[in-house]
């Protein structure tokens, strides 16, 4: 093979190297959660986690969990019921418990389309959903940090 073709093929398989390197991160870092503000729970799936609003590429491989906020607008009323209703279907989410406290109604779920968990009650959490008269807060594994 002459050294001129053997260089492009050398080049070319680094290109495509690189592009199927770049699409599996963008792949991994694939959000969750559309649309929201969203918050990025680092080397931990627990309270001990290390809390960033954006991410470094490097930081994907310490990526343990995420949230989103979606606030509503004055006049919305019944927003909240059918957004977490289209949570649900979206990730077939079946809900695991619910708790009341300070204002926030909070459903503990297990969705098939998410990965890992959380133990919580003895049950395998993988999706919280966090309802307040003005907001929703969506988090796999669970929300951590003050919703």
């Amino acid at each position: 093979m002459p050294c001129g073709a053997k260089a492009f093929l050398k080049t070319a398989a680094a290109v495509v190297a690189c592009l199927l390197t770049g699409t599996c991160v963008f792949l991994m870092h694939a959000s969750a959660f559309a649309g929201g503000k969203s918050t990025y729970y680092l080397y931990s799936a627990s309270s001990q986690a290390e809390i960033k609003e954006s991410l470094k590429p490097a930081e994907l491989v310490g990526l343990k969990g995420e949230s989103a906020v979606y606030v509503f607008e004055n006049g919305e009323a019944g927003a909240d019921a059918a957004f977490v209703e289209r949570i649900l279907d979206e990730y077939r989410a079946k809900i695991c418990f619910v708790e009341e406290a300070a204002g926030t109604l909070s459903y503990y779920c297990y969705s098939p389309r998410l990965k890992n968990g959380v133990l919580l009650e003895g049950r395998k959490i993988n999706l919280h959903i966090a309802v307040r008269a003005e907001s929703i807060a969506l988090g796999t594994p669970i929300i951590f940090g003050g919703y």
